[in-house]
């Protein structure tokens, strides 16, 4: 069931929530108490649109906090509200005097743990202590530090799956939003969401707009397929926004998802038999070739990769990087036969200069860490540049790598601009709107191909491999631009 959680102060504030519980499927509201007065919560618990759970967490223990505690659960199960949620903290005692006063109302015995997630067999003692204690529904909740404390709550709900145990499971945190989908498609048993991404009642909650109307959280199912991108940082990315359009679009049981990683192996390792295929990006687009793999002769030839689809345990790598700057190459005259300067020597930088070799451009290559750009260089058969200071005469485009608005990247170009005449700039980074390089261009009338045209270009190969099905590039183009400002 979908929950909306929010923390009110008055029944007039609440209203908005209702509404927005109303207009995007919420199944429950859930009213956190520690802001409200007795007046205020009684109107809101009387409003029966749709069902409640209440629920106070205690920051600090004190005769009245206790007292305020202990007066607006009696106030809940006064109403007749469906649900109340209890920390376990409060102490057996004062939950069994209220479970004297229950009639009709659902117990929620729930822990918490603000600071991380415990291993595994520490949240098995956690469950069975909680079990002590009856209850209609038991709730753990923890804190993620790393994307993959995600999987020691999945492996816990799938043994309370096998024990028929009635359990709410999930991480909060930042690294916690994508695994909370996870979580809720492995059977815990509410999904909690924000009415915004600033009301949040708990670190980690997705807006409930984006649950039901991008990942369309209603038709999530076992069988549903989960992709994801794989990097860090991911802020920046629009791979959700597109991938779950296309899903829509076409009908796809599929869900496409963050994953915030600093551990490429062990993400692999932990979340192979629970993801179909992945996005690679910064910084493991050649990492990716290091882990057991299936991988063709371009992909060897590049030397990285920013596709998979996990197949008998392995990735099966596919570069669509390459398959959508081609089209760019073969698109524009300039990326032909010229000479080109390329900022930046990781992945995408491979890629660029792979597919550029095959339309007779003469190639040069810079980056802040020389060392990295002259491997890159000597293994790729281009030319390389130490010294910012001694460019090459001439050179028709620029295209920059590198990610954001960084401190090399500009001052080089701006260097540039003021002593050469650049026919055309090419900027991978995907966040156009924020670009300086953009802005640079704009003003000396450059002519630029954007990071989300590339974007865009490769995403359709991408989704044609995750699904073997063709999307409208104009019918996606659109959808992004709309939600572009949108951030999961």
């Amino acid at each position: 069931m979908i929950v909306l959680s929010y923390q009110p102060v008055s029944y007039r504030e609440f209203k908005k929530v209702i509404k927005c519980g109303l207009e995007f499927g919420a199944d429950i509201l859930e009213v956190r108490g520690e802001k409200i007065n007795h007046k205020e919560l009684i109107k809101i618990l009387n409003d029966k649109t749709l069902p409640k759970i209440f629920t106070y967490r205690l920051n600090q223990f004190s005769y009245s906090k206790i007292k305020d505690v202990s007066k607006k659960y009696r106030i809940a199960l006064e109403s007749g509200i469906e649900y109340i949620d209890v920390d376990i903290n409060l102490g057996k005692s004062f939950i069994n005097k209220l479970k004297k006063e229950i009639n009709k109302t659902k117990l929620i015995l729930s822990y918490h743990n603000y600071e991380k997630t415990p291993k595994l067999k520490y949240l098995i003692q956690i469950l069975d202590y909680s079990r002590k204690i009856s209850s209609d529904y038991y709730k753990i909740v923890t804190y993620a530090n790393s994307f993959n404390d995600n999987y020691s709550i999945l492996k816990l709900l799938e043994i309370a799956s096998k024990k028929s145990i009635p359990l709410i499971a999930h991480c909060m945190g930042e690294y916690s939003k994508s695994g909370r989908i996870l979580a809720y498609k492995s059977g815990s048993l509410f999904f909690y969401s924000s009415m915004k991404s600033n009301s949040e009642t708990a670190s980690g909650q997705i807006p409930l707009e984006y649950l039901t109307t991008i990942f369309k959280i209603k038709n999530l199912y076992p069988s549903t397929r989960v992709y994801g991108i794989v990097g860090n940082p991911l802020k920046q990315s629009k791979s959700w926004l597109f991938h779950n359009f296309g899903f829509n679009q076409t009908g796809t049981n599929a869900i496409y998802l963050n994953f915030p990683v600093n551990d490429l192996e062990t993400f692999m390792d932990y979340f192979k038999s629970y993801i179909r295929g992945i996005s690679i990006t910064i910084p493991f687009k050649e990492e990716i070739l290091k882990l057991p793999n299936v991988s063709s002769k371009i992909i060897k030839e590049i030397g990285s990769a920013n596709t998979a689809i996990i197949k008998d345990s392995k990735p099966v790598l596919f570069n669509t990087d390459y398959l959508g700057f081609k089209e760019i190459v073969k698109g524009e005259k300039l990326l032909q036969n010229s000479k080109v300067l390329i900022i930046g020597a990781g992945g995408s930088a491979r890629t660029v200069i792979y597919t550029l070799k095959k339309f007779d451009n003469e190639i040069f290559i810079i980056n802040r860490n020389f060392e990295r750009a002259k491997n890159l260089a000597d293994e790729m058969n281009v030319q390389v540049i130490k010294d910012k200071n001694k460019l090459p005469s001439q050179m028709d485009v620029i295209i920059n790598t590198t990610p954001g608005n960084n401190l090399f990247m500009l001052n080089l170009v701006k260097k540039i601009f003021a002593e050469k005449k650049i026919k055309l700039v090419v900027d991978l980074d995907l966040n156009f709107k924020e670009s300086k390089l953009v802005s640079m261009c704009r003003q000396k009338k450059i002519k630029l191909i954007n990071g989300f045209e590339f974007f865009i270009h490769q995403a359709i190969h991408q989704f044609k491999i995750f699904t073997g099905k063709s999307l409208s590039i104009r019918k996606a183009r659109k959808f992004l631009l709309e939600n572009y400002d949108k951030q999961f």
